[in-house]
């Protein structure tokens, strides 16, 4: 037995765009289970207008849609795993799913496709986690004047682009940030104290890896190397 949540819609859409890890991936409305992330959308005509519904959520993975009518799942009561009809013997004893107090939280928006598809993962982030602190952004007056420092940067990431973490340089001497391209489109993010200089150019889903010096500088560094170094000092240091 499960605990499905029914969120009737009028978008009869025949796939159903889905956050994946890294990505996003159509699944078909075809009312059988399938798994996703965080949020799904549907697209359609509500009004003679173009519009999608999202549903966003902090873990609920599984769903089906049939006739826009979209379904997921809460709470499962089966033996981890094994759900679709294998038999189980008195032993071992197995766990089952589910048990005990379940907190859900659910965002649900419409809008313009365009729009909706630009927000679901931020919403996904906000909905999931507790605000994200940064510890070096300069507070009180005057700070980040002239577009310099963290707050200049923040201020700068196009909404389609997402943090995924801030941690200091494997030197100590800068801040390193990774981000997201989330909204499958390209996106750029200018210097934020030359406005005119050559943007970072985003594909669609790819992840950058800027380095923040005190001076308020900015450039794109190797992912992979920045892990290495940092990791090669701790070794050495101990």
């Amino acid at each position: 037995c499960r605990l499905k949540l029914s969120i009737p819609t009028l978008l009869n859409a025949v796939l159903a765009l889905c956050e994946v890890p890294g990505g996003v991936w159509s699944r078909p409305t075809d009312g059988q289970e399938h798994v996703h992330g965080r949020w799904l959308m549907l697209e359609g005509v509500a009004g003679e207008k173009p519009t999608a519904l999202a549903v966003i959520h902090e873990g609920l993975h599984g769903f089906d849609v049939k006739e826009g009518e979209i379904r997921l799942s809460v709470l499962r009561s089966a033996a981890y795993c094994h759900e679709q009809g294998f038999k189980l013997g008195t032993t071992p004893a197995r766990k089952f799913m589910d048990q005990g107090v379940h907190d859900v939280r659910l965002l649900v928006i419409a809008d313009d496709p365009a729009k909706v598809r630009l927000g679901v993962a931020g919403l996904a982030d906000w909905i999931s986690a507790p605000p994200r602190v940064f510890a070096h952004l300069p507070i009180g007056v005057g700070a980040g004047a002239g577009g310099q420092g963290l707050s200049g940067l923040l201020e700068a990431i196009p909404q389609s682009v997402t943090v995924l973490a801030c941690k200091p340089s494997w030197d100590g001497q800068a801040l390193v940030l990774r981000l997201q391209e989330t909204c499958g489109a390209r996106a750029e993010l200018c210097d934020p104290r030359k406005r005119s200089a050559s943007p970072f150019r985003f594909r669609p889903f790819e992840i950058k890896t800027l380095r923040l010096e005190h001076s308020g500088a900015l450039r794109e560094v190797d992912l992979i190397n920045e892990t290495v170094l940092r990791g090669a000092r701790g070794t050495k240091g101990s």
